[in-house]
């Protein structure tokens, strides 16, 4: 995933070379602490300054509107946006209302366009590549709506997930001499904020050098590499290719390949590899990423599920509410409720708020407005909010 990354950073200044017409991007989903925000230092380290010094940063922070993310396409038409902490993007937000600001964003994003301005007989276009990292995938949040909207929310932001089950996080192994991950990543950290600004240059040079001795050879091998990488990535074993996304890939494996050519990535680095394994792990993650309603399913089957049909309601204290994974209860229309404490149901199922959306669930989603709880006596002397989801089928 980090050479993934490095490779990406040099695609966004070919990619006007290539017939695509929309910009695209990739997010890093994983834990806190798995190396997201290492794998994009190590990015941004390509370009400019990775801390809050002095010297400046060349990554953002997603702690913007939509309005004041134009000026940040500007900024970096024709290179990568690296926006590290998605979740402060209109945080404050109902969980909903949220989703439709992200699918703005990512639209956006996509297009690249500035607002019309007055006077003036066009918006501006910017082209870029960006990166994203966040806890739980923004593209499965935005993907609620309708089959359509959930393609094209694919298509331009695609999600590269670190497994939560892998200790060594982001990456593959922890080379001989480090204790674990994290002294690795720590020595990457350092390693980036002493020597960044260089591979851009190198690689920048070598394409303006190409361009102006042969800009058709120059297009020819681009479109060469693409296409090499799009049948590698067609003979795939038990994974489907979608042309979009696979044309993204591929213009990072072009992307890798110059900058060995121009000395701005290793000569000993396998692109080929390295595209290849995100590739194929993202379109396995996505096609077997479980449902809401399986996941559910194994919530209620969990020792403890208090019926609340077969049993009079109890004084719980916190603790001990806590601890029930979920409550049974027959509603006024004559049907049969799962009940769940919101921070319960995050322990058992993270990110639930963005499976809920994305899985289409809401015709049996109880809830008041743009809460996604509702009020319900679930326990003797007091209301709560519970996400209130109504089960198949009758009582019996």
């Amino acid at each position: 995933l980090p050479m993934f990354l490095l490779m990406t950073a040099f695609a966004a200044p070919i990619l006007e070379f290539t017939g695509r017409s929309e910009n695209f991007g990739f997010e890093i989903v994983g834990r806190p602490g798995c190396g997201k925000s290492t794998s994009q230092l190590l990015m941004a380290s390509v370009l400019g300054g990775t801390r809050n010094t002095d010297s400046g940063k060349y990554w953002i922070a997603f702690d913007t509107t939509l309005d004041g993310l134009e000026s940040a396409m500007s900024e970096h038409s024709g290179l990568p946006m690296i926006i590290n902490e998605a979740n402060l993007f209109y945080a404050h937000l109902a969980q909903r209302a949220r989703a439709t600001q992200l699918k703005a964003l990512v639209f956006k994003l996509g297009q690249g366009h500035d607002k019309r301005r007055f006077g003036a007989e066009r918006p501006q276009t910017h082209r870029f590549v960006y990166v994203t990292s966040s806890n739980v995938s923004l593209a499965m949040m935005i993907a609620g709506e309708n089959v359509a909207v959930a393609d094209a929310a694919f298509d331009r932001l695609m999600t590269l997930e670190v497994p939560s089950d892998r200790f060594t996080g982001v990456f593959d192994f922890v080379p001989k001499g480090y204790a674990d991950a994290e002294a690795f990543a720590n020595r990457q950290e350092t390693a980036a904020n002493k020597h960044h600004g260089h591979a851009i240059r190198r690689f920048l040079a070598g394409l303006v050098d190409d361009r102006a001795l042969g800009e058709r050879g120059l297009f020819r091998q681009i479109a060469k590499d693409m296409e090499m990488f799009r049948t590698k990535a067609a003979s795939l074993e038990g994974v489907s290719s979608t042309g979009r996304v696979a044309e993204a890939f591929a213009l990072v494996y072009a992307a890798g390949k110059l900058a060995q050519r121009y000395g701005a990535l290793p000569d000993n680095w396998h692109c080929g590899w390295a595209a290849l394994a995100c590739y194929r792990q993202m379109l396995e993650m996505s096609e077997h990423r479980p449902n809401f309603d399986l996941l559910l399913g194994a919530v209620l089957r969990k020792p403890g599920v208090v019926d609340l049909d077969c049993s009079s309601l109890e004084r719980f204290d916190d603790t001990a509410f806590a601890a029930i994974p979920a409550f049974l209860k027959t509603n006024q229309s004559g049907r049969r409720e799962a009940l769940f404490h919101p921070p319960t149901l995050e322990e058992a199922i993270p990110g639930w708020k963005a499976l809920i959306n994305a899985d289409g669930v809401r015709a049996v989603h109880t809830h008041d407005g743009d809460r996604l709880t509702k009020k319900r006596h679930v326990r003797s002397g007091t209301t709560d909010r519970m996400v209130c989801i109504v089960l198949p089928g009758d009582k019996n």
